[in-house]
């Protein structure tokens, strides 16, 4: 492409100036450049600035639910530990399962649980959650990227403050 494409305001005071088939008026831009040569965008900057600086409040909610995700993830292992010593307990000489083993109660964990780890028995896939942290961090450094890329080309503009 040579030279640049802008996307600039128009002339409020020519009717149809930029209709689609009446093309470019003459008086069309009559007045839409500043002093010093530069368009007079239609986007303004400083609009600009101020919606990129809404992407802090986007990335401050993707770190919250990843952050409520790994709380929930803790406390499942917690309860997931505590349910096993429980019915551990309970198979003792005299305890209410005591014609379970220890074995048995095992066995009917790991049918129910997708993975045990670490005498952890997991009912939820801890993979899925692994990838969804990993994508999750991914977009927030993507996103924070887009916003200062953004909010520099904006500044750039000298109607930018």
């Amino acid at each position: 492409m040579i030279g640049k494409q802008f996307i600039m305001d128009s002339n409020p005071r020519v009717k149809f100036g930029t209709a689609p088939l009446a093309g470019h008026m003459t008086d069309t831009f009559a007045g839409m450049f500043n002093a010093d040569g530069s368009a007079q965008l239609k986007v303004n900057p400083e609009a600009i600035i101020k919606r990129a600086r809404k992407i802090d409040t986007i990335v401050a909610i993707m770190q919250d639910i990843q952050k409520r995700m790994e709380d929930l993830e803790d406390e499942v292992n917690q309860e997931s530990r505590a349910l096993r010593n429980n019915l551990n307990a309970d198979t003792a000489e005299g305890a209410r399962f005591s014609e379970l083993t220890i074995w048995d109660v095992d066995e009917i964990l790991t049918e129910r649980a997708k993975k045990y780890h670490n005498g952890v028995y997991t009912f939820h896939d801890p993979e899925k959650f692994q990838a969804f942290y990993q994508s999750n961090e991914s977009n927030i450094k993507q996103l924070k990227a887009f916003q200062t890329e953004l909010m520099h080309a904006a500044k750039k503009n000298p109607r930018a403050r």
